[in-house]
């Protein structure tokens, strides 16, 4: 059993160890909703009789994997019990869900390794309420491992990762940038994920072809880790050094990523450097973040163009956009789908965008089950494995997939907030409603991109006079409801979003001998 403190990369030294003696290594995330068929496996539908298939332990044991028990104290009473056969001396495992009454031959190369962070330091998924204690007989099972993790108080950990990622004759700017992050308290896993964006966007397309000084490339992966929320500046020591180092400062990846001809053909999502400042940012972070090849976390209200912004950039990339909208009631087979009475397998849509090498986008993320979040941590580990739950379906992710998820946060009803040990392997882009000015502009601009009958010369003037007065009244409407109108039962004060914007514009487009006001009252009804 390895312990370490949480963000301490527990499964990753033991994946890494795995990787050098040529092991194959499994990875099970266990959750109090996790089910001993997990462990041992089930029966699933056939065309002509249902068929076994072998779960975690199953299968490692007979194969000579090693096999990875992840937050092994969030398991069930259950789960625990069902393990104790493997973990005494010799491992025995009797397969009599399957009604087996002989025990397996275990492959003398199979391990179990259990991980979990310290008692008094351990976080919880926010819907779990009680945190048990290990018996000490299940203790004593166990080989015991306290793994500190790196020593981040010594510099030449941060030279070494360094020169080992990224090496480079600039001995003065890694020394100075080490002793800088040493400063800054960082957790192995944010100190990681900066080298890894770094190596990521160094050896990318974009700045190959463009010949992009590393400073700029350390700046930008700064940026992209460090600073989520592009209203609230980071002014740390390691930003102001970067920036006075860097020869082409901040590098835009949307404007070197996204061809002038791709973003002509899709028109739909308005972007502007000058007009719509924050949206232009957003598509920036969004395409360096596509390049690391890293699962992206957009937060902000509704209505404000998060799902939008990454369909808009997968038909830059041309690639197709799965998607799955949360409710409490999703399950795990919406993702990756089920059995048909036929016996066939139908793909949901995260399998779909896996073995195609597409993108795939967790709308409303906050409001999915804890058993849902779960099973997707090892795509957020960035494995290219998974195994679909109780079906014995391994799929491996081509090229090219992308993982995205999007939330408007815990203002609103029902959303719980994400365990921080989840939410610390994505890269986050903070959304905020549109100004006032931005409003405005996108207002004009959906006369050449509504989904509303061909605009006429007199509509687009019409539009372009009215515009400033929607964008005003908008603001101001909600200004006042955020100010004097009560939440109800939690959920957010009810405003006026640029959804009901475009709803008013189309239906104006539609019927335009009814006044705009009119339009407005029926709206708003």
């Amino acid at each position: 059993m390895t312990f370490a403190t949480t963000f301490g990369a527990k499964s990753h030294l033991v994946q890494s160890i795995a990787t050098l003696t040529n092991v194959r290594c499994q990875h099970l995330y266990l959750t109090p909703q996790t089910e001993p068929a997990a462990l041992v496996g089930s029966l699933v539908p056939h065309p002509k009789l249902p068929s076994w298939h072998d779960g975690a332990v199953s299968e490692a044991i007979t194969k000579g994997h090693w096999l990875v028990l992840e937050n092994f104290s969030e398991a069930s009473s259950a789960v625990l019990e069902r393990l104790n056969p493997v973990l005494e001396q010799p491992a025995q495992w009797v397969k009599v869900e399957n009604n087996e009454t002989q025990p397996v031959v275990v492959h003398p190369n199979f391990r179990i390794v259990a991980t979990m962070s310290p008692p008094t330091g351990r976080l919880q998924n926010a819907s779990i309420e009680t945190n048990h204690e290990l018996s000490p007989a299940l203790y004593n099972r166990f080989l015991i491992i306290f793994y500190q993790g790196l020593n981040l108080s010594s510099p030449d950990v941060y030279k070494n990762l360094f020169t080992a990622y990224l090496p480079t004759n600039e001995i003065q700017l890694i020394d100075t940038l080490c002793e800088k992050l040493r400063s800054e308290q960082l957790t192995p896993r944010q100190l990681v994920q900066f080298i890894d964006c770094a190596f990521k966007l160094q050896h990318s397309r974009v700045v190959t072809e463009h010949k992009i000084d590393l400073p700029s490339v350390l700046l930008s992966a700064y940026e992209l880790v460090f600073s989520s929320d592009s209203n609230k500046p980071l002014a740390s020591p390691v930003k102001l050094y970067l920036e006075k180092e860097a020869q082409h400062g901040s590098i835009n990846f949307f404007n070197l990523s996204v061809s002038e001809k791709a973003r002509k053909g899709h028109r739909e999502h308005i972007i502007d450097p000058d007009k719509t400042p924050t949206r232009y940012d957003a598509a920036k972070r969004l395409c360096a973040s596509v390049i690391c090849s890293r699962p992206v976390l957009l937060e902000g209200p509704a209505a404000t163009g998060k799902t939008s912004l990454v369909e808009y950039l997968a038909h830059c990339d041309n690639k197709k956009l799965y998607r799955v909208n949360n409710t409490k009631g999703t399950t795990i087979q919406d993702y990756f789908g089920s059995y048909m009475p036929n016996g066939e397998f139908l793909n949901g849509a995260l399998s779909s965008a896996m073995l195609r090498g597409d993108w795939f986008v967790a709308d409303e993320f906050d409001l999915a089950e804890p058993a849902v979040m779960n099973v997707l941590y090892p795509i957020l580990e960035g494995q290219k494995c998974l195994t679909v739950p109780n079906t014995g379906q391994t799929l491996v992710a081509r090229d090219g997939f992308r993982f995205f998820a999007t939330q408007n946060g815990t203002s609103y009803v029902g959303r719980k907030q994400l365990p921080k040990t989840l939410r610390s392997r994505f890269l986050e882009i903070q959304f905020h409603s549109f100004t006032e000015n931005e409003l405005q502009f996108i207002i004009v601009q959906r006369k050449s991109t509504s989904t509303a009958p061909k605009s006429s010369t007199v509509f687009d003037e019409d539009l372009e006079k009215v515009a400033p007065q929607i964008a005003s009244m908008v603001k101001s409407l909600n200004q006042q409801i955020d100010e004097k109108q009560l939440p109800i039962l939690g959920a957010p004060k009810l405003g006026l979003t640029m959804r009901e914007v475009i709803k008013w514009i189309n239906r104006k487009q539609r019927k335009i001998d009814v006044d705009w006001d009119e339009h407005a009252l029926r709206l708003l009804e």
